[in-house]
């Protein structure tokens, strides 16, 4: 109960936060000015989860008290979807064919879903990095 009195008094003395939007006139995106100094990548993977949060047992969270975070739920991962975002420009949809890298996007839903999703990931990079390891010869 005091733990709670002291966030109340914390959070009193200080002023609401406000995310900042773009102002009127702006444009309704977000750019980079220096995209000059960006560098193309050849391949990138995009994933996203999502979790089930499980309430962590009674005796777990007494046990974990002594920390200042306070862990009170679990993330469970449940499903996931990743798309591997390839530059044709760089390397040849033959190649990618080839070395079985996925062109749509895949989607898991089920048991041992962090697993899988690893497993995936390694399966993927190993043949990343076969098909790196590959010499082509040049285009005239």
């Amino acid at each position: 109960m005091i733990n709670v009195l002291n966030n109340q008094h914390n959070c009193r003395k200080n002023q609401l936060g406000r995310p900042i939007m773009f102002e009127e006139g702006d444009d309704e995106f977000i750019y980079f000015k220096n995209y000059k100094n960006t560098k193309r990548i050849p391949i990138a993977i995009y994933a996203d989860f999502e979790c089930i949060l499980t309430p962590k047992k009674p005796n777990e969270y007494i046990q974990s008290c002594e920390k200042k975070t306070h862990v009170t739920h679990l993330h469970e991962i449940m499903s996931y979807g990743f798309y591997v975002k390839v530059n044709y420009d760089i390397i040849p949809k033959e190649l990618v064919k080839q070395f079985k890298i996925p062109r749509k996007v895949i989607i898991y839903r089920g048991e041992n879903a962090a697993k899988k999703f690893m497993e995936n990931m390694i399966n993927i990079g190993n043949n990343i990095k076969t098909l790196y390891e590959t010499n082509t010869p040049m285009n005239k």
